[in-house]
């Protein structure tokens, strides 16, 4: 989770990075 966060500070969206989550779950 914290790759994600890291990458969602500016070069993805909060969408992707709630679709990326969903399916690491």
């Amino acid at each position: 989770m914290g790759q994600v966060m890291k990458l969602s500070k500016g070069k993805v969206n909060p969408k992707v990075v709630k679709e990326l989550l969903e399916k690491k779950l």
